[in-house]
């Protein structure tokens, strides 16, 4: 074996993408994008606060026009809901609509179903010991990139 971490690191992130990849097809006929998983995922995480597309703008770095987009592409396919704020008439609450909940309950299985291959005929010694090193490989280029 090549002692080239960063290769063994490309070709696993490569093949882990590729398998999300179709696993998203299989569980969606719409083409979602990683953007709109991205941000049923902060719905989904955050449905404890109000969220409204400014939060969205910010989230994603993008302009009132291109969040408005994007969330009226999720709403018309039925990921998501706008309703009315109770405090505000003018807002619109943005939530996860039935297909949207279902959706991102889909993302969660494949990546513990993909966590759980990932690490198959393993001990529990050897997952701890490449946890540890992964967290280390991260504290090294953590501090080359400050």
């Amino acid at each position: 074996m090549t002692a080239n971490p960063i290769y063994h690191i490309k070709l696993i992130d490569k093949k882990l993408r590729k398998n999300i990849e179709q696993k998203r097809k299989d569980i969606s006929e719409d083409e979602l994008t990683p953007i709109d998983n991205y941000i049923m995922k902060y719905i989904s995480t955050n449905s404890d606060i109000e969220i409204y597309q400014k939060e969205i703008e910010q989230l994603l770095g993008v302009s009132r026009s291109t969040a408005a987009e994007k969330l009226s592409r999720l709403e018309n396919l039925g990921y998501i809901e706008r309703v009315s704020s109770t405090k505000d008439q003018r807002q619109k609450l943005i939530r996860l609509g039935e297909k949207g909940i279902k959706h991102h309950k889909d993302i969660i299985s494949i990546f513990q179903s993909l966590e759980t291959k990932i690490v198959d005929g393993f001990t529990l010694e050897e997952i701890n010991t490449l946890m540890d090193f992964l967290e280390r490989m991260n504290k090294n280029l953590e501090k080359e990139c400050q």
